[in-house]
């Protein structure tokens, strides 16, 4: 371990003076293009002060020394930038290779644990901000039943289906599924539902994002999930009555239907609408 340390230490301390000697050099080319470019205007000046009888090609300013200066000094400037971005991520560093090609690979410590984290702290977010939805079976009959036109109206709005034959009921398309399971929650009249979409197709395995499409009910009714292990999850954690849930993925290209209403082994208080 102290061995490594002493490495980095040494490669650190020879980046820092590459990149004081790029700067420096960078400097001086600014430098000497102010210089050329002085001494241009000034031999312009001349000229244009002269008889044309009086012009030659020695006497043109020479403005590609200009350009030439200035896009070396641009160069030695990026170069030094490069330096400062190896110094940082050289502690993270956890392999470098070349291939014999010319290829170059970088594998920093912890950075796909850091990615598959941050892909879970979003998936999370997204689901927590559906917050509660759905269809109210139970609610609308009672209405109904009571004579309370106007509630009775707004559960006839809620039995609207919007998403119902968007994906042309499909639950399987280009090698992909979408599945779902419901199942009780200690809160009456509440139910869990997970929904699921995954590749059936080991060599065509997902990627990406799955785009969620919800019952309007639902405070976020387009949660975005990030594919992570070849599967796209949503937990839906407040969720009155079945409905119809579509997916799109592959940028677009494949859209999924399920109405949650047809799964056979969902409770039969979920599914009545």
């Amino acid at each position: 371990m102290e061995t490594s340390d002493n490495s980095s230490k040494l490669i650190n301390n020879a980046l820092l003076s590459i990149f004081s000697f790029l700067i420096l050099a960078g400097i001086m080319l600014i430098v000497r293009s102010e210089m050329v470019y002085k001494d241009s205007y000034e031999l312009t000046k001349n000229v244009l002060a002269a008889t044309q009888n009086k012009m030659n090609s020695g006497q043109l300013p020479n403005y590609s020394g200009i350009k030439d200066g200035y896009s070396q000094a641009l160069s030695f400037f990026i170069l030094a930038f490069g330096c400062i971005i190896v110094m940082l991520l050289l502690p993270r560093l956890q392999a470098f290779t070349i291939s014999p090609t010319g290829g170059v690979s970088v594998t920093l410590q912890n950075l796909q644990q850091n990615v598959n984290s941050l892909m879970q702290q979003t998936n999370t977010l997204q689901a927590t901000s559906t917050g509660v939805g759905g269809i109210k079976p139970s609610e609308k009959i009672t209405e109904v039943a009571t004579g309370n036109l106007e509630n009775a109206s707004l559960f006839a709005k809620n039995k609207n289906d919007p998403q119902k034959g968007k994906c042309g009921g499909k639950k399987t398309d280009n090698d992909r599924r979408i599945s779902a399971s419901v199942s009780e929650t200690s809160a009456a009249g509440l139910f869990k539902v997970l929904l699921t979409v995954e590749s059936t197709n080991t060599n065509n395995p997902m990627s990406g994002i799955v785009k969620f499409h919800l019952h309007p009910t639902f405070s976020n009714p387009n949660p975005i999930i990030a594919v992570r292990n070849g599967k796209a999850v949503l937990e839906l954690g407040k969720v009155y009555g079945a409905f119809t849930v579509t997916a799109e993925m592959d940028n677009g290209k494949t859209c999924l239907e399920l109405d949650l209403s047809e799964l056979p082994d969902a409770p039969n208080d979920f599914k009545l609408r």
